[in-house]
């Protein structure tokens, strides 16, 4: 496994951090992100998809669980905080979303602990000051096609 830790000392740089992730993404990358409530997974997926150059804000699908978005990589947004039992992840249709041509990103993909390839990229959001505002996210990169990604993710971020 590769991995990769970045301090987000506002809100502003976890935009900034979502969006050059966003723009390094291809069909087939797979982001698990996970982390507390409040912990900044949703304002990372947002600018995930504003960094993929998506025109529709991506916006948390926490009651419809899915939501996709067209673009010129389609995007597949997965909130898992709903689904708490694994017949729950077979009602979707997880794993006909696996084999789609898009970029998938899993909010509470701790929940899918089990489903998920094995190749793809775990990103664990954390707060480490109680106001929230101040994050850190901790990669670890799991199949080679991950890997590469960490990889183009470090280097961009240290231009």
């Amino acid at each position: 496994m590769n991995f990769f830790s970045i301090h987000l000392p506002n809100e502003d740089a976890t935009d900034l951090f979502g969006r050059k992730l966003g723009s390094l993404l291809a069909s087939g990358h797979l982001l698990a992100i996970m982390g507390e409530m409040g912990a900044g997974k949703t304002r990372l997926a947002r600018a995930i998809g504003e960094g993929m150059g998506l025109h529709d804000a991506v916006t948390s699908p926490t009651y419809s669980i899915v939501q996709e978005y067209r673009g010129a990589v389609n995007l597949i947004h997965i909130d898992a905080y709903r689904l708490s039992v694994p017949e729950d992840v077979d009602s979707i249709g997880f794993e006909e979303y696996l084999k789609r041509h898009a970029v998938i990103v899993i909010e509470w993909a701790e929940r899918l602990a089990g489903r998920l390839p094995n190749d793809r990229l775990n990103l664990t959001m954390e707060a480490p000051d109680p106001s929230g505002v101040e994050r850190r996210a901790l990669m670890e990169a799991g199949g080679e096609c991950h890997a590469a990604l960490l990889d183009d993710l470090k280097e961009s971020l240290e231009q």
